[in-house]
């Protein structure tokens, strides 16, 4: 498999004062069965081609797709005819195996398996520096079957687009800018995926949420040097998110969460959008 993305897992209860404590757990708390965040589909993924790269074939560009439809994310890649010449930000739609983007570029919709109107955005390649703008990083989302160019944010002071909410990437140890996908669950509401979660909120493990009764579900971020008061529920408190010597400098991000001790290395968990 490609490169790996991932999140974090936490819970809910009284906001003491702010904590540095560490609770990091997985935004992949997977399935036994699974070990994947989301149950993998049946068939097999595919890797025809390099996204990053666009190595297919003259007249065709190389493009992620969902090789079972119905799935929530692209899974594999392939060489498809080039059909347009939308670019970056630019109103797209995305159809069962292709979309209308230039080559380089991904129609996103809510989610990468979604269909119907997105934007266009870049593609990357994560073993080539500077495959991206300046400003932006290349995050391989979806086992690695999506590398994305997206912008850094900062939570307690978020700048993205409109519609866009500022997720945690835990393995990339930032957070960044991602649509929020349509319905995005609010306060311990469940969710499947990064930016499944409304603006200011982040997906994170059930088996560290105090109120949470499905495998993943929503949750505020918090300041570690404030009062605590982002966090509602009586059992929750302000955590770090991030593994000890994997902190961003001067990051004052927490998540609200119960501090249970659990830990797991970001770089086994997966990210899904």
């Amino acid at each position: 498999m490609p490169l790996l993305g991932s999140a974090v897992a936490l819970l809910l209860g009284a906001c003491p004062g702010p904590s540095q404590e560490t609770v990091t757990d997985t935004l992949s708390s997977e399935s036994e069965a699974s070990g994947t965040f989301l149950l993998l589909p049946e068939s097999p993924p595919v890797e025809e081609c390099n996204p990053g790269a666009q190595d297919c074939p003259d007249g065709e560009r190389c493009t992620p797709y969902v090789r079972e439809p119905g799935e929530c994310c692209v899974d594999s890649t392939h060489c498809a005819p080039v059909l347009g010449d939308k670019g970056p930000g630019e109103p797209c739609s995305r159809g069962v195996d292709n979309d209308d983007c230039a080559s380089g570029l991904f129609c996103m919709a809510d989610t990468s398996g979604g269909l119907g109107p997105g934007r266009c955005v870049e593609l990357c390649d994560p073993g080539v520096a500077g495959t991206c703008a300046p400003e932006s990083r290349c995050v391989a989302f979806d086992d690695g079957f999506l590398p994305l160019c997206v912008t850094p944010c900062d939570p307690l002071a978020p700048a993205c687009a409109e519609g866009q909410g500022c997720y945690l990437v835990l393995a990339e140890a930032a957070f960044v800018c991602l649509q929020a996908a349509a319905g995005a669950g609010g306060d311990n509401d469940a969710c499947t995926t990064l930016q499944g979660c409304a603006p200011g909120l982040v997906c994170v493990d059930g088996d560290v949420q105090a109120s949470c009764s499905d495998d993943h579900c929503c949750t505020p971020v918090c300041d570690l040097g404030g009062d605590g008061s982002e966090c509602k529920n009586i059992l929750e408190g302000c955590h770090s998110p991030f593994v000890a010597g994997q902190t961003p400098a001067d990051s004052d991000v927490g998540v609200c969460s119960q501090s249970t001790g659990r830990q797991q290395d970001p770089d086994t968990q997966l990210l899904r959008r």
